[in-house]
């Protein structure tokens, strides 16, 4: 009797035949926020619904979005004129081209590129990177909800001591300025976000300075990742692009197409995209040493061809 084919049910009932299929339609149905618009705000996700899941949330204007569970990573990308709650996420949260709009969140890092006009109250356990952003302001924490510690403990977060969320790196700012951030005076919090109503605070509002960083402390990286150069895959591209022409232009020594070729992939390691462009850029710098060193024998036979008939003539 042949096995009976392996059926993947989501939680309103549809069932699917491949597991990819049911990826697909979990991720796009439980496991992100898309094109809200305005009132009614959807539902928020409760405690257990995401179960460390990565979540997303793109293109939302005028709403208030709420995730009350653990997430293993978080990406936003395009909300306007919007409230967002995250309550743990385990490893880096990235927010991108955002303006106007007030951040809870809890992460192992916050990175945001293009972002401005915006406020975070965050817990973070490394320092956060900011990246062509302006006018955003940080402040610790500032809510919770009852199952929270429960998530943040999950999430691997040590919530309760390492808070870094006024410890800022401007990608940007190579002066130290801090012309592009600022931390929001403790008077201008305003009341807490409790969004299943008021309880007892799992992460506890800290001072600027409260953890101090010392070199190797790898509290806030986890064995993850270390610090952000940048995460905007056409910049990659370009840097990437650059050096591939510097490294085949004609007189460039073959060793500078190796540096070449590191410093690009620094630029952004997890990008698929970025890989397969990197893969193309060494496969086309092998074949130009190859080319240009199998050329030096014909060379070299041309020469001393040209050179033998010029002796038989004279003879």
């Amino acid at each position: 009797m042949p096995p009976k084919p392996q059926v993947f049910k989501s939680p309103d009932g549809k069932e699917f035949s491949t597991k990819a299929a049911w990826r697909d339609y979990m991720m796009a149905t439980y496991y992100s926020f898309s094109n809200v618009k305005g009132a009614p705000y959807p539902m928020p996700r409760l405690p257990g619904s995401i179960d460390g899941q990565m979540y997303n949330i793109s293109d939302c204007e005028d709403t208030e979005l709420i995730v009350m569970d653990h997430c293993e990573q978080v990406q936003i990308d395009q909300v306007r004129n919007s409230k967002i709650f995250i309550g743990a996420c385990e490893s880096s949260m990235f927010i991108r081209n955002c303006d106007n709009c007030s951040f809870y969140i809890a992460c192992r890092q916050l990175r945001l590129r293009d972002v401005t006009n915006c406020k975070f109250f965050c817990f973070s356990t490394a320092e956060v990177h900011i990246e062509y952003s302006n006018n955003v302001q940080f402040a610790p924490f500032n809510g919770g909800y009852p199952e929270q510690a429960q998530h943040l403990t999950k999430a691997k977060l040590p919530y309760l001591e390492h808070n870094l969320w006024y410890d800022i790196f401007d990608h940007n700012d190579p002066g130290k300025t801090r012309e592009h951030w600022s931390l929001l005076p403790e008077a201008e919090y305003g009341p807490a976000w409790f969004p299943a109503g008021e309880c007892e605070r799992a992460i506890p509002l800290t001072k600027p300075g409260s953890v101090q960083r010392v070199d190797g402390d790898t509290t806030g990286d986890a064995g993850k990742e270390s610090s952000l150069q940048s995460f905007a895959l056409p910049h990659v591209a370009e840097a990437a692009g650059k050096l591939f022409v510097v490294g085949l232009r004609p007189g460039c020594p073959h060793d500078m197409l190796l540096p070449c070729l590191a410093l690009a992939i620094v630029r952004d390691v997890h990008s698929v995209l970025t890989f397969i462009i990197l893969i193309v850029f060494y496969s086309l710098t092998f074949l130009r040493v190859r080319f240009s060193q199998s050329s030096l024998p014909c060379k070299s036979y041309r020469e001393s061809r040209r050179a033998n008939e010029t002796s038989h003539r004279r003879a």
